[in-house]
């Protein structure tokens, strides 16, 4: 019976130790993106840094005002790629129906910049590629 308790807290302390659960740069941009189209200021910020708290607050309250339009639907994302360079890393998503949305390229992508603050993965406003 110790034998087994000792085991499965030896078991729990290993996941734990190794970042069971850590959220990957694309669910990172997921969630960001998401959190603004919702209007929902505090989930950006809870995966942003906080470069970006006052552009959080100007988008959200944006998407909750365009969301009371009777022709507004949430947009639904896609990632088309992630690229980790240590630190930093940058994800690449499309709405998945192609409409224009947030700041994008001429293709319709949007490239989300992260960076890792104590041992999370955080949207920024700095480039991922510098």
């Amino acid at each position: 019976m110790k034998k087994s308790i000792v085991l499965t807290l030896c078991t729990l302390v290993c996941l734990a130790l190794s970042g069971c659960g850590k959220q990957s740069p694309s669910q990172v941009a997921e969630a960001y993106l998401n959190a603004l189209t919702s209007g929902n200021q505090e989930k950006a910020n809870a995966v942003s840094g906080e470069d970006l708290r006052m552009f959080n607050a100007m988008w959200a309250e944006g998407f909750r005002q365009q969301a009371k339009e009777p022709e507004w639907t949430k947009p639904n994302f896609i990632v088309l790629r992630e690229e980790i360079d240590g630190d930093k890393a940058e994800v690449s998503l499309r709405e998945k129906d192609g409409k224009p949305i947030l700041h994008h390229d001429d293709e319709g992508k949007i490239d989300v910049p992260l960076k890792k603050v104590n041992g999370e993965w955080k949207v920024t406003h700095e480039d991922a590629k510098e």
